[in-house]
């Protein structure tokens, strides 16, 4: 190196560190200011690295609550291992957000200065050297306000960063061990680091030119190999930790790990993610962050890129202006397939913006070299860098209050509440919580983290919905006695609404500040969790279920929306359009028509919204009828079909009857359950899927010998299209001030309809009626599509107006259509017309019977 090129990076790297230091200083300021001591950070997620680091440096790797099993809930393998080295030589307690920051601030620097250096060799104008604009791009780095709020947030994104870039450079100067190196440890740091790694490794296989030695060709191809190898090396710890090569924190935040939506869902929410960072990181602004770079940053990186490339192919010779190109849309597409993808100010976007620099310096050096040759000002060659280093100074100062901001968050609502769970909370009590980190690591309580980061289990009912976390959770070992988060996330408010969280104990209101990254909603509250309305097993309780069940015996039951239970099921279920909301959903509510005592008529249930079906498979009792009950929560009236082993067998029905539960009955003939496995398949027949939905929640198998039906004499009418209903008798007994009819109903055949019964009380059969009482068989329960061979009694009871005029009228009954209103149709010698059978007649007044 020449003397001024020397003195030349002696000053940038002076210069860099100045910068750097002044907004980290910056940055550090306006977080004591607010937090005083200690020093805080802004998010809680930094915390659950710390707790990680701290059960590290204690001899407890990946445990995160003392004594649990341990958990993959840090994405990052290497970075827990840096802060434990700072808790081992003394920044333990608060003192570890020091250590934090210093590591942040430090690779922070790193990264600033490799920028510089990738930006100094400009690809498209073959290598030459351009000392001020990188200096100028990599300036604006260093002060870009999303750049500095990562290295000081105590969070693993610097370090990303500067082997990210370190990686880069190696290719760029073919430095093949430095490459290795830096492409294992980016490997290590985040997961989708392997995917830069692997792209590094090819473009080093292919400008390093080939050894001349047969014999060192293995050797440098299994040294090329060692960033992609050392990508096993995460899922290896977290298969021997965990049992599982999944971790817990791709679970709970990849659309890939979504299985509450459909594939072509999650892939459409995936191209919405990518087609959205786009377009912001082209305007260098969003709605969440605020503007956050030069809206001429991206634009001028993808020109310098594009001509790059152009270069390359037209001299069949691979640049780094490809290899950053391709880093780009790879780690853009990657990142799209994150929940969190825009989360943290872009904390996953950033790998991307920073590759912007150099490349943009680039375009700005040819731009400046294409000036220079036409014989125009020197000087117009600094008005591009200059209209990216001016918007990066502004995003110092914004992102600086946002920083002071969301450390407020912090002190004013997650802070408190750990100190207050500290002091009231016994300290032998599990917490569910959302936010998981400030809690746990100033906190003594074991924790049940609600998302599944760092408890075992929970993240796959996370993606689920609320019912799948109720059930998860009910039946979980580190089953919360206390809870202390946002009621309104993910649809933990079903939870509320349901009682589970039960007596608020404390609140913790914050007001967010317009740009928060620190608290999911502006209310935390702590309360003493109720489990008194959870049963340790689901009893069927509908009236008319009970009067089948004599003689059959329990065999087998399914618990809808617990995950372990469909899955030793083989559970399968699939939406026709998908439904608004969440897939799974828990109620706390009555049965409508209750057969049990007390306690008994109420249930709370976690259960699927459905509007195509569901599958599974029963273990049964060969040649066996079976009588397979399943609890619903009928928002709506749906048709259900039903297929046994093929076969399918009568409809039924799912009542509309909100606010309630209730129990449809299927009816199997033994001779249809011909192994120990039978296969069941339910299909729902929906109609606006924006309302309509099958709801179950729980499935039981009952087996025994089906009572043969009663022969039934010629009835008093039959109803329905084709005559599927038969009226076999009809009784009315008069009370003072109401009317009682008796019907007897037998079934000749299917009828697929939630079919309502009307008793009309008339005056005159041609006028409206003076009582009436409109409602489904026995108590609401029972439209006839839900009727088992036999016979079935029933009652109804119409109060009478009390100034009732003395005379003789009719009483009628009928069945309607729920869906469509229509009255069925009547066949009877004792027909009132207009779909009604005459039953009886009462008096009232002067002689009344």
């Amino acid at each position: 190196m020449n003397g001024r090129a020397g003195q030349q990076q002696r000053r940038a790297w002076l210069a860099l560190c100045i910068a750097v230091g002044l907004v980290v200083v910056l940055y550090v300021s306006a977080s004591l200011a607010l937090s005083r001591s200690p020093v805080l950070m802004p998010l809680d997620d930094t915390y659950i690295h710390f707790q990680y680091a701290r059960q590290m440096a204690l001899g407890h790797p990946m445990i995160y609550n003392p004594g649990d099993p341990a958990t993959s809930g840090g994405t990052s393998l290497l970075y827990p291992s840096v802060l434990a080295v700072g808790y081992l030589v003394g920044f333990t307690g608060w003192r570890l957000a020091l250590w934090a920051m210093a590591v942040g601030a430090l690779a922070f620097f790193g990264s600033a200065w490799l920028v510089y250096l990738i930006a100094r060799e400009n690809p498209l104008l073959d290598g030459a050297r351009q000392h001020g604009i990188a200096l100028a791009l990599a300036l604006a780095y260093a002060v870009g306000g999303p750049f500095v709020w990562a290295a000081v947030s105590g969070m693993e994104t610097a370090l990303v960063l500067f082997v990210a870039l370190l990686t880069f450079y190696a290719v760029q100067q073919n430095r093949l061990r430095l490459g290795v190196i830096a492409g294992v440890l980016l490997t290590l740091v985040r997961p989708e680091g392997v995917i830069l790694s692997a792209l590094a490794m090819a473009a080093l296989l292919v400008r390093i030119p080939c050894p001349v030695r047969r014999r060192d060709r293995p050797r440098r191809a299994a040294t090329l190999a060692l960033p992609v190898i050392a990508a096993g090396v995460q899922p290896l710890v977290t298969l021997i930790a965990t049992g599982t090569t999944s971790a817990s924190g791709m679970q709970a935040k990849s659309h890939l790990y979504n299985t509450g939506a459909p594939l072509d869902a999650r892939i459409r929410t995936i191209l919405e993610f990518f087609g959205r960072m786009w377009r912001e990181l082209l305007s260098g602004s969003s709605e969440y962050a605020g503007t956050f770079t030069s809206p001429l940053l991206a634009e001028l990186a993808l020109a310098g890129l594009v001509l790059g490339v152009w270069i390359a192919w037209r001299r069949r010779m691979l640049n780094v202006a490809v290899l950053a190109l391709v880093w780009i849309l790879a780690l853009t597409a990657a990142v799209s397939t994150l929940d969190t993808a825009f989360w943290q100010f872009k904390r996953y976007q950033l790998p991307v913006m920073a590759l912007f620099f150099p490349a943009a310096a680039w375009t700005c050096g040819a731009v400046a070299d294409a000036l220079a040759r036409r014989g125009l000002p020197r000087w117009l060659g600094w008005a591009l860098p200059a209209l990216i280093l001016a918007p990066a100074l502004l995003t110092t100062v914004t992102f600086a209050r946002n920083y002071a901001e969301n450390v407020a968050v912090v002190r004013d609502q997650q802070v408190p509440m750990a100190k207050w769970t500290v002091a009231n909370v016994p300290g032998d009590a599990r917490i569910g919580v959302h936010d998981v980190g400030v809690l746990r690591y100033f906190g003594d309580h074991g924790l049940y983290d609600v998302v599944g980061l760092t408890t075992p289990g929970p993240a796959a009912a996370w993606r689920q919905g609320p019912g799948a976390v109720y059930e998860h959770m009910a039946s979980s070992a580190y089953r919360p006695d206390y809870f202390a988060l946002y009621p309104d996330v993910q649809g933990l408010r079903y939870l509320l609404d349901a009682g589970v969280f039960g007596e608020v104990l404390a609140e913790f209101p914050v007001e967010l500040p317009p740009h928060n990254v620190a608290s999911a909603t502006d209310y935390q509250a702590v309360y003493r969790a109720d489990w008194s309305n959870t049963r340790a097993e689901e009893q069927v309780a509908q009236m008319t279920t009970l009067a089948y069940l004599g003689g059959f015996d329990l065999v087998d039951q399914i618990d809808v929306a617990d995950l372990d239970s469909e899955a030793a099921h083989d559970y399968d279920w699939w939406q026709g359009d998908p439904p608004p909301g969440f897939v799974t959903e828990v109620y706390h509510q009555p049965y409508m028509a209750c057969g049990l005592d007390g306690d008994g008529c109420w249930a709370t249930d976690g259960g699927r919204v459905l509007t195509g079906g569901e599958a599974f498979t029963l273990h049964t009792r060969p040649g066996e009828d079976l009588l397979l009950v399943t609890r619903v929560h009928g928002r709506t009236g749906v048709p259900l079909a039903i297929t046994v082993n093929g076969t399918a067998l009568a409809a039924r029905v799912q009542p509309g009857v909100p606010g309630h539960w209730l129990e449809v009955v299927h009816l199997v003939p033994g001779d249809l359950i011909d192994g120990t496995e039978t296969h069941v398949r339910i299909e729902a027949e929906i109609g606006d899927p924006a309302q309509d939905a099958y709801m179950p929640y729980y499935h039981w198998a009952y087996q025994g010998t089906y009572p043969d039906s009663p022969d039934i004499a010629v009835p008093l009418a039959t109803l329905g299209p084709s005559a599927e209903i038969a009226l076999v008798e009809a009784s009315v007994e008069q009370a003072p001030d109401a009317v009682q009819v008796r019907l007897t109903w037998g079934e000749t055949s299917s009828l697929p309809g939630d079919g309502i019964v009307f008793v009309h009380v008339y005056d005159d059969l041609d006028a409206p009626p003076v009582a009436q009482v409109v409602e489904r068989p026995m108590g609401g329960v029972l439209p006839p599509a839900n009727w088992l061979p036999g016979v079935l009694e029933d009652m109804h009871t119409i109060g009478l107006p009390p100034d009732l005029p003395a005379g003789v009228y009719t009483v009628a009954v009928g069945l309607y259509d729920a869906r469509s209103g229509e009255r069925y149709a009547v066949q009877s010698d004792h027909s009132g017309g207009a779909g009604r059978v005459i039953v009886g007649e009462i008096v009232i007044g002067e002689g009344e019977s």
